[in-house]
């Protein structure tokens, strides 16, 4: 029976894709509305200026880039892993760095740290070409190295982690991955109190006005996870929607404003989803799962380059007026500097992969079992395949069908079992004593 309801939710997914997958659904045109009012709000999300010190610490981590460009990565990481890939000891490197990062004062006179430095740089007066034009993938693409270089300052080995946000949306609710459980990223509703960004305060103080549902507004990190039910947003995070991308791209051109949304507006959908400071962009930093949405976005980027043979295609060209493309903006050309990160153009953005070795170790396309998923050694085994694509594992009192959606927490004493559960009204994940008595 879960069979036939799957396909049928399948085939009512892709008739929807298919008709909307070029972003123009009233839903989507609402959604790209709401991101774009958010970024572009600087009434009251203001410019973050930076003291001289602030810049002096920026100016530093971009100097030491173009150096370890020119002198090559030598110690340092360059593969950037999927979350449930990585070990224990990969993921609690990283999660040490971003602690220092948090608490590391960069201006003793304003107690400024540097991860609310990187904060600031997000906002749209910061960062004009960060959004809505050709140059956002080009812009993140160094945003994200710039602050890999400021982890791997704490320890080189350290690489900016991803998730594969297409394995969420493939399970029954994204809301009930194991990506939010206590050993990870935390709770997903309300204040942030569990996992590494357990108590975060948030910065600056306008990020403090995000209520979350009946929760007024505070100065912690807060979420509001919610169920992705609207079939052209859930169309465009979808397995499907990323095959035709990949099918269809030849350059840059076919993943940017104002040519073709549909790669910015699925960005958009996973940060909106989230509620809470990740979802507005003047804030969205502030969340940690910010890096893990870029990291994708990167990844499936590079993903599609890296079909071509050819080097010079694979690096892709920067589209410009002279060409034929009309409409680009001022901070949107290809020679445009990728403010605040003015070392850079939006065009050596595309370079950005190359010029560091980057790589990412990959979530297989497709899946036969549940190891085809979790192929890497000491990995967190956070994925079962369906069949044929892989999907993320349900955490503890997560909805779901079978057993082997269900995912270990740390806590869990036997393997957790998918059972009805009476107070639910449905199956859903449990480890507990009760189990243990069942056998």
């Amino acid at each position: 029976m879960r069979l036939y309801v799957e396909a049928a939710a399948l085939l009512i997914l892709c008739a929807t894709m298919f008709r909307d997958v070029s972003g123009q659904s009233q839903a989507v045109d609402d959604m790209r509305k709401n991101m774009m009012d958010s970024w572009m709000n600087t009434t009251k999300f203001r410019e973050v200026v930076m003291s001289a010190l602030e810049n002096s610490y920026l100016q530093g981590l971009m100097q030491r880039a173009l150096e370890a460009n020119s002198s090559g990565n030598g110690t340092r990481c360059t593969t950037r892993k999927e979350v449930r890939l990585m070990s224990e000891e990969e993921w609690n490197n990283f999660t040490d760095c971003m602690k220092v990062l948090y608490h590391k004062v960069i201006d003793p006179s304003t107690g400024k740290t540097a991860y609310q430095l990187f904060v600031g740089n997000h906002r749209s007066a910061t960062a004009p070409g960060a959004h809505g034009g050709c140059c956002f993938l080009c812009w993140h693409a160094i945003f994200l190295k710039v602050f890999e270089l400021a982890l791997q300052d704490c320890n080189p080995t350290v690489c900016a982690p991803y998730i594969e946000w297409r394995a969420e949306y493939a399970a029954m609710d994204h809301c009930d991955s194991n990506i939010y459980c206590d050993e990870l990223y935390g709770n997903n509703q309300g204040p942030v109190i569990s996992g590494f960004q357990a108590g975060q305060t948030v910065y600056p103080s306008d990020c403090n006005t995000i209520p979350v549902g009946s929760v007024a507004a505070t100065n912690y990190l807060v979420r509001n996870c919610e169920p992705l039910v609207n079939q052209p947003l859930l169309a465009l995070v979808s397995y499907e929607t990323y095959d035709i991308l990949y099918e269809t791209f030849t350059n840059l051109v076919d993943l940017c404003s104002p040519w073709n949304t549909t790669f910015e507006d699925a960005h958009g959908t996973l940060h909106s989803d989230k509620g809470g400071q990740v979802s507005v962009v003047s804030c969205s930093v502030n969340d940690a799962l910010f890096w893990s949405i870029h990291g994708h976005v990167d990844n499936q980027h590079n993903r599609m380059r890296e079909k071509f043979a050819d080097p010079i295609k694979q690096l892709g060209t920067y589209p410009r007026e002279s060409q034929g493309y009309t409409g680009i903006t001022a901070d949107n050309q290809y020679n445009a500097p990728a403010k605040p990160y003015t070392k850079w153009t939006c065009e050596d953005g595309l370079k950005i992969t190359s010029t560091y070795g980057v790589k990412y170790e990959r979530v297989p396309e497709h899946c036969v079992t549940d190891d085809d998923c979790n192929w890497t050694p000491n990995n967190r085994k956070g994925f079962y395949c369906s069949g044929r694509r892989c999907v993320a594992k349900r955490r503890i009192n997560g909805k779901c069908t079978q057993h082997n959606q269900c995912y270990r927490e740390k806590f869990c004493t036997i393997e957790p079992k998918c059972i009805i559960w009476p107070p639910y009204l449905g199956f859903i994940c449990r480890c507990d004593a009760f189990l243990a008595w069942l056998g």
